[in-house]
């Protein structure tokens, strides 16, 4: 025979509200499990705290794997999976001696088409997303194998090669000064 300690007293926001708090037996006639009045508070947290972490685990596995409909494979399986469809309700509707532009109108076949049709498109943006990934890691690539320049020269040879309106005027100046 289990104990457990007293009913949602804890979990009332009010001490008007708190409902007073005593043992119960788990194999007890006055336990019932449908009720949540009930149900003893240590099997509540006890619950909610495995819960919450079955839940948190999940996410974590989610996170780290990425959404599956992003994947490539998983649109792969789509795809496959909606050209069957489709070729089942085609042989069905051939079965029935339906005519090709009846076949064609069929509202499931045409639901179908569409779907395969959004797949194809996602399809077709994740190989230009994987496209893009390669160019920036090739791009990348260069860059580290590039020899690096030092960016202290770069000012230095600007310096000498530009000089500014004011120190251009005060050379004028000074050589306007020296022929008088």
């Amino acid at each position: 025979m289990a104990i457990f300690f007293g009913r949602q007293a804890a979990l009332s926001p009010t001490a008007s509200q708190r409902v007073p708090s005593f043992a119960i037996s788990a194999s007890g006639s006055d336990f019932n499990s449908q009720n949540p009045q009930c149900i003893p508070a240590v099997k509540i947290f006890a619950f909610s705290d495995s819960l919450l972490r079955k839940t948190l685990n999940g996410y974590k596995e989610i996170k780290e794997k990425g959404m599956a409909s992003k994947e490539k494979e998983t649109r792969l399986n789509q795809k496959t999976y909606w050209e069957g469809e489709l070729n089942q309700r085609l042989s069905v509707l051939a079965d029935k001696g339906l005519e090709p532009n009846k076949i064609a109108r069929d509202t499931a076949v045409r639901k179908i088409r569409a779907k395969m049709r959004e797949t194809g498109g996602r399809l077709r943006v994740i190989a230009g997303l994987e496209k893009k990934r390669e160019e920036m890691a090739s791009i990348k690539a260069e860059k580290l194998a590039a020899p690096k320049q030092e960016k202290g020269k770069k000012k230095k040879k600007a310096e000498e090669q530009a000089e500014s309106k004011r120190q251009q005027k005060k050379k004028k100046k000074k050589g306007s000064g020296d022929k008088a």
